[in-house]
C-alpha cells in the first residue's frame, strides 16, 4: 500500500510494480493535483541544495522585514513550529550545512540516469527537455556565486558540474533572446533536464492505470493507519485497506499520520506558488534560474511558468495573490518583455519541510513494515526517481541502499 498520489508515490508505485509486487495506491484527492502540480520541473542536482545555509542565518531577520522577500516565516505560539525553528537554524551553520549538501548530491548522484530511463520507459509519455538550462544574474557577484557553487560541487567529485558554459551578456543574448539587456551573463548547465510536473505525473498515472498489478484509489483520504496482526489496515471514508506493507508518502500529511503510531515528524508546510502562461512577448528558450531574485522560470513545450517563494505557513495553502505579484514582479528585470498574460494556472502549494532540508526515506522505527518516503521540500519531482529506487531496494530487494542512511527518521528524538 502506498499513501499519496503526487510525484513520489507514483513514481514508487511504478518501481514497485516493476519488481512484481502488487500495489493499491490511496490518494487523498487527485494524482499529480497537490504539492507537485506547481513545482517548476527542474531536474538538475546542482540546484538540490539545502534552504538553510550560513547566508540564510545572515539575512533572516532582513527577510522576515521585507514584505517581497524570497522567504518569509509566519511566526506562531506552536511548540511544533518553535522546535522545527531551532532545528533549522542549527542545521543551516556551515558544518551541518556541508553535511546536508553531502547527503543530497550523493542520493542525486543517478537522478539524470533515472529520468532518462522513466522517459524511455514505453506507453509512459511525459515531456521532458534536456540541458536547456541558465544560471542568470543582474550582478557579476550572483554569477560569481554560482560558478563558485557549481566549481565546489565538481570538487565533491560530482565532474558533470564541472561541465559548464560560460556566456558574457552578449553570447547569452545570442542563445536566449528572452533575457533583457540588464542581465550581466549566464552559465548553461549540460547535467540537466527539464519536465513539466503535471504531465510527469498525468503520464505516470495514466502508465500505472494499465498494469495489472497495480489499484490507483483516488478521492481516498486515509483517516488512521494500524498495525492489525501481521497486517497494515488503513481506515478510509470508503472502508478499510489492508496490506503487508505500507510507504507513507503523503507530503506534509504524513505527519498526523503517524503521530498516533508514536513517530514524530517534523514537518512544516513552506507554501509556494507558481503562475504558467503562454503569455505575451518572446517566450524563454531556456529554463533560467534568475538569480538575485530567486525564481525559478521554466520554460515549457507550449508555456512557460514562473515559481518562488519559500513561505512558512504551517497548513495554510490559501493562495496568496500579493505573493504570486511579487514573484513576478521580481521576474521582470531579467525578462526582455515576456509577461504571463491569461494564465492556464495560478498554483500556491504547501512543500513538506525537514529542518536540514534532507527527505524522510526508510524503514519507520520500531513499526514492521512501515516505511517513509516524504518531506522532500521543494525537491519532490526532482528526488522522485531516486526514492523510488530505494523503496524498491528495501521492499522488492531487502536490501538498504547505503546512501539514505543520513535519511532516517532516527535522526530526531521520537516518542515511545
Amino acid at each position: 500500500m502506498i499513501i499519496g498520489g503526487g510525484a513520489v508515490g507514483l513514481c514508487c508505485a511504478l518501481e514497485l510494480s516493476r519488481a512484481g509486487l502488487g500495489v493499491t495506491l490511496l490518494e487523498r484527492g487527485l494524482c499529480g493535483e497537490a504539492t507537485s502540480k506547481g513545482n517548476a520541473g527542474w531536474i538538475i542536482p546542482a540546484t538540490t541544495t539545502p534552504v538553510g545555509t550560513p547566508e540564510v542565518r545572515r539575512h533572516a531577520l532582513k527577510w522576515l522585514l521585507r514584505r517581497d522577500s524570497p522567504t518569509r516565516i509566519g511566526l506562531r505560539a506552536d511548540p511544533d513550529f518553535i522546535r522545527w525553528g531551532l532545528r533549522f537554524w542549527r542545521d543551516s551553520a556551515p558544518a551541518r550545512y556541508r553535511h546536508s549538501l553531502a547527503a543530497m548530491l550523493a542520493f542525486n548522484r543517478d537522478t539524470l540516469a533515472l529520468y532518462d530511463r522513466l522517459h524511455a520507459t514505453e506507453g509512459l509519455d511525459f515531456e521532458m527537455r534536456s540541458g536547456k538550462f541558465l544560471f542568470t544574474a543582474l550582478g557579476q557577484a550572483e554569477l560569481d556565486h554560482d560558478r563558485e557553487q557549481l566549481d565546489t560541487l565538481a570538487a565533491m567529485g560530482y565532474e558533470d558540474f564541472a561541465e559548464h558554459e560560460n556566456y558574457n551578456a552578449r553570447e547569452l543574448r545570442d542563445i536566449e533572446p528572452a533575457v533583457s539587456d540588464a542581465v550581466v551573463g549566464g552559465i548553461r548547465l549540460p547535467a540537466s533536464r527539464q519536465v513539466r510536473p503535471d504531465n510527469l505525473c498525468a503520464g505516470l498515472k495514466r502508465y500505472l492505470e494499465q498494469q495489472a498489478n497495480v489499484e490507483l484509489r483516488e478521492q481516498t483520504a486515509v483517516r488512521r493507519l494500524e498495525r492489525r496482526g501481521n497486517a497494515w489496515r488503513a481506515d478510509t471514508p470508503a472502508g478499510p485497506v489492508e496490506a503487508d506493507r505500507v510507504v507513507v508518502a503523503a507530503g506534509l500529511w504524513s505527519r498526523p499520520l503517524l503521530a498516533p503510531l508514536g513517530l514524530h515528524l517534523p514537518l512544516q508546510g513552506a507554501r509556494g506558488v507558481s503562475i504558467t502562461a503562454a503569455g505575451e512577448g518572446t517566450r524563454p528558450v531556456y529554463s533560467l534560474k534568475l538569480g538575485e531574485a530567486q525564481v525559478a522560470c521554466h520554460s515549457f513545450d507550449t508555456e512557460t511558468r514562473l515559481s518562488g517563494t519559500w513561505d512558512l505557513v504551517g497548513n495554510d495553502a490559501v493562495f496568496n495573490p500579493a505573493r504570486l505579484r511579487a514573484v513576478i514582479r521580481a521576474a521582470q528585470p531579467y525578462l526582455r518583455d515576456w509577461r504571463p498574460t491569461n494564465p492556464s494556472l495560478e498554483w500556491a502549494g504547501l512543500r513538506p519541510s525537514t529542518p536540514d532540508s534532507l527527505p524522510v526515506i526508510g524503514p519507520a522505527p520500531r513499526h514492521e513494515g512501515l516505511y517513509l518516503a516524504t518531506g522532500h521540500g521543494m525537491f519532490g519531482v526532482t528526488y522522485a526517481p531516486a526514492t523510488a529506487q530505494a523503496i524498491k531496494r528495501l521492499l522488492a530487494d531487502d536490501d538498504a541502499p547505503p546512501e539514505i542512511a543520513p535519511f532516517g527518521l532516527e535522526r530526531w528524538p521520537q516518542t515511545a
